[in-house]
């Protein structure tokens, strides 16, 4: 992506300048792909679609008189997320306070790539670093990031992702990170009709049986959630199968 020719001032970057800087360079990407720029609350660029959202975030930390972006790409599929919210809310009693920020699935560049760090963007000394950033951000924006948030419109391809061929046991280390795995994991796969649906389900029951003798009162409550949610996707008429 060409940039505009602009007189670059080389001075130390503050925070609120490197991010100001960085989204009126992002936003013409950002706004071909149909993503509003949304400061104030979500701090980067959210694209609603019907049934969810895509949300890029970003930040900087200030390690003065130098700044570090980085940056974390979420989907909400509102069908996925507004189950396990049930769930939540009876059992583990967090009520999704920020509700408007929950996600079904995020990831990034270093997840993607398995980079076990925190960051991959050069620092932001002067103003000109900024234009380095910027490029790394759209390579990894068009190469990875917008066709994964496409692919993953589709509840079947996450299905694919998590419960096919390669069993993910967790997320740890994955390349999307998908919280309360478990419950994630079941909700996808009853609205995808997967026909494994309930070996998934006695998996994770097992599991909480196996563990119970360790940490039973915590057990005890994940294991009665679970049925919960059973009840709830079966409750739901919902199910998808192929």
């Amino acid at each position: 992506m060409k940039f505009e020719e602009v007189e670059y001032n080389n001075h130390a970057m503050k925070k609120t300048e490197t991010k100001k800087i960085l989204f009126s360079q992002l936003k013409p990407f950002f706004a071909s792909k149909g993503f509003k720029l949304v400061i104030p609350k979500f701090s980067g660029f959210v694209k609603q679609f019907e049934g969810g959202m895509d949300w890029v975030y970003f930040d900087t930390n200030d390690y003065n008189p130098c700044q570090n972006v980085y940056y974390s790409v979420m989907k909400r599929i509102n069908s996925i997320d507004d189950i396990w919210q049930e769930i939540d809310k009876k059992y583990f009693n967090t009520e999704r306070l920020n509700i408007e920020f929950a996600s079904t699935l995020n990831f990034s560049y270093e997840t993607i790539n398995g980079l076990n760090q925190s960051r991959y963007l050069p620092d932001i000394l002067l103003e000109t670093d900024i234009k380095i950033n910027t490029e790394l951000i759209l390579q990894f924006m068009n190469s990875n990031a917008i066709p994964l948030l496409e692919r993953f419109n589709n509840i079947r391809e996450i299905d694919t992702e998590i419960n096919g061929e390669v069993f993910w046991e967790s997320d740890w280390r994955k390349p999307y990170q998908i919280g309360s795995f478990a419950f994630h994991r079941l909700i996808v796969a009853y609205l995808s009709g997967n026909k494994n649906f309930e070996k998934l389900y006695n998996y994770h029951v097992g599991l909480f049986d196996y563990n119970n003798k360790d940490f039973p009162v915590k057990i005890i409550n994940g294991k009665n959630s679970i049925e919960y949610l059973k009840h709830v996707l079966e409750k739901s008429g919902k199910w998808n199968s192929a």
